[in-house]
């Protein structure tokens, strides 16, 4: 290939990427689509998908942050939780009590140092619509009302009851994530502790039907992953 060929295939190359943002910015842009905080919202870990973590709200300054007070306190669900039991009802214990169940029934069910405790609340909430959306330490998904602190559904994938994967950090969670079609279609997704993806309906809280072999909301993303056995530990 000579010099001259070569000039003229990066010139147009170059061409084709200058023109990119213009051909982006063409496209009509909704609100719905838009994951950064410009609407005051953080629809995004992070702030946006840049993982700025800057808001623009400009209520709260160095004049006044000091008046600042307690609006509402939130009680983890991680405290009190349920255990399936054999006949299909739902033993409901605090969470001590469930774990000590689980591990008197199957001795090897948690790594040397990786009980489920209800502590460790490490996530970044996003707030959509006026809603807060997070995941507890046990993987729990939450919706919260953001003014009054209520707990508007809870979605409980119950990864302690299968134990400790052969993983580490695995009762610790950082956050979820929110999707929209625009429409009517909103959605929750995260990652469970013991290796499960979830998707439910952010207004209810219900598994999607549509995602999953099964319908139930779970995908098991250990499929296929090499040396990942469920039931190995320590």
């Amino acid at each position: 290939m000579s010099l001259i060929q070569t000039q003229l295939q990066i010139g147009f190359i170059g061409l084709l990427v200058t023109g990119l943002p213009a051909a982006v910015s063409a496209q009509e842009t909704g609100q719905w689509q838009t994951y950064g905080t410009e609407n005051g919202e953080w629809r995004s870990y992070s702030g946006n998908i840049a993982g700025q973590k800057y808001s623009p709200l400009d209520q709260i300054d160095a004049s006044n942050f000091n008046d600042l007070e307690i609006a509402w306190r939130w009680t983890s669900v991680d405290a009190m939780v349920s255990r399936t039991m054999p006949d299909g009802s739902e033993w409901w214990a605090p969470l001590d009590d469930i774990v000590e169940s689980l591990v008197a029934d199957t001795p090897n069910l948690y790594r040397t140092g990786h009980l489920p405790r209800p502590g460790g609340m490490r996530v970044t909430p996003l707030m959509v619509g006026g809603v807060m959306y997070f995941n507890t330490a046990l993987s729990q998904g939450v919706a919260v009302d953001a003014t009054t602190g209520e707990t508007l559904w809870v979605f409980n994938p119950k990864s302690y009851e299968e134990g400790t994967t052969p993983m580490s950090g695995t009762f610790v969670q950082r956050g979820v994530a929110y999707w929209t079609d625009g429409e009517d279609d909103e959605r929750i997704f995260w990652g469970t502790g013991n290796g499960y993806l979830v998707c439910v309906q952010a207004k209810t809280g219900q598994p999607c039907p549509d995602f999953g072999p099964d319908g139930s909301g779970m995908v098991d993303a250990m499929v296929g992953l090499p040396r990942a056995i469920r039931e190995d530990r320590d």
